[in-house]
């Protein structure tokens, strides 16, 4: 994980550690609202844009690179423009995986104290980014139909067994191997969440 108000200093750097063919292309990094106001209150010491240019840098540099994020929806606040300011970030950036957490209070700090926004206008925000990050999801997932290439195996699941591609993207298929092996494998269909493929033998 990538703390976003770091990344300005580091990402050259960054950049080049990932050209080595050891390291997955993924980054974990946590933009949590598309709002600089919200941002600066919940004192997390990045901007919106300094998410965005990561993963701009990220992906112009290797395409197929993996962006996962955290969202926070009802943080006290965030009014609705504020709000459609962090759906406008996602559709934008479309990272691969959005944790999507509401906001409670938390006692001792200053947000805590605040008005609360009503649960159900939490729960409707948070639905909404909800059902947008499981559509950029899939449809990101779709680029990778008919891809080939080797795949580490390290998970043993119902019905089969799930490994990583380069870009850290979970493949499922239902062929016999044992976790540890690598294989080739194609793509043949996705889920939301998953790659599914054929073992090449």
């Amino acid at each position: 994980m990538m703390n976003p108000m770091y990344m300005p200093r580091i990402r050259n750097g960054l950049l080049e550690s990932f050209e080595n063919d050891k390291v997955y292309k993924f980054l974990h990094i946590p933009v949590q609202s598309g709002n600089d106001k919200v941002l600066n209150d919940m004192k997390r010491g990045h901007t919106a844009k300094t998410f965005r240019d990561a993963v701009k840098k990220f992906r112009d540099k290797f395409p197929n690179f993996t962006i996962s994020t955290d969202v926070i929806v009802g943080f006290p606040s965030e009014n609705k423009a504020d709000f459609e300011d962090t759906i406008q970030l996602l559709e934008e950036t479309r990272p691969d995986v959005v944790n999507l957490s509401k906001y409670s209070q938390r006692p001792g700090t200053e947000a805590a104290t605040w008005k609360q926004i009503d649960v159900s206008e939490v729960r409707r925000r948070s639905k909404q980014i909800y059902v947008l990050s499981r559509k950029i999801s899939h449809e990101n997932n779709l680029k990778w139909i008919g891809w080939t290439g080797n795949v580490l195996f390290n998970e043993k699941i119902e019905d089969g067994i799930r490994g990583r591609n380069f870009a850290y993207k979970p493949i499922f298929v239902k062929d016999y191997v044992e976790v540890g092996e690598r294989h080739q494998v194609t793509i043949t269909n996705v889920t939301d969440n998953s790659l599914l493929g054929a073992i090449i033998r």
